[in-house]
């Protein structure tokens, strides 16, 4: 019996293998096939990266128009505004993690832990699906997401990245804005009008 197998792709020659092998055993074994073989790659505007990062990268650069301001082996930064966004090349190809880095309360968390906390939880419950990670240095806001296959990640980039900048400004607006927290700001300021000048 002659079996025909129409294929309509764009990407480069390894992601059409990996569609072949994908239907060819969904069709004639009648199983789909366990993808042990197939490496995922994320596609944005029709074009395929090797890992999900990538993809967001060029996302960031080309799309949005964002300027990279540091790159290493495990991170790239850009810059969005005044504030960078961190995004970390993951080693799993369908992961997406990004991140803002705050030093809002150096100096000050041991002295004011359950005050700050608190303040970071009532941003956190209005954000459920985006991570805060304090220490006694810095507040990472992160949110970590992953690309469907076979589904163009743009519309998916553009609302998670969304999502990171109301929590930021919901932030951002609660420690510079509310005057409960006037406290913090003021605590703030004693602590930057002590430190040493940097030298020229």
């Amino acid at each position: 019996m002659a079996r025909q197998f129409n294929f309509d792709f764009q990407g480069d020659i390894n992601d059409a293998s990996e569609k072949l092998l994908f239907h060819i055993s969904e069709t004639m074994v009648g199983e789909k096939y366990s993808g042990k073989l197939i490496h995922f790659r994320p596609y944005l505007n029709g074009k395929t990266y090797g890992a999900s990062w990538q993809a967001f990268a060029h996302f960031m650069k080309e799309i949005k128009g964002d300027r990279v301001t540091s790159e290493a082996s495990n991170y790239i930064s850009f810059d969005t505004g005044g504030l960078p966004l961190g995004l970390q090349k993951s080693d799993n190809s369908q992961e997406i993690i990004i991140s803002y880095d705050l030093r809002d309360y150096e100096g000050l968390y041991d002295k004011y832990r359950e005050q700050i906390l608190e303040l970071i939880n009532g941003v956190a419950l209005r954000h459920r699906q985006i991570c805060f990670l304090i220490d006694r240095e810095r507040l990472l806001i992160c949110n970590k997401f992953y690309v469907s296959p076979e589904t163009d990640a743009l519309n998916l980039f553009t609302a998670q990245l969304q999502a990171m900048h109301d929590a930021l400004l919901d932030y951002l607006t609660t420690v510079q804005e509310a005057p409960e927290h006037a406290w913090l700001r003021a605590a703030r300021e004693v602590f930057v009008r002590g430190q040493p000048l940097p030298r020229a």
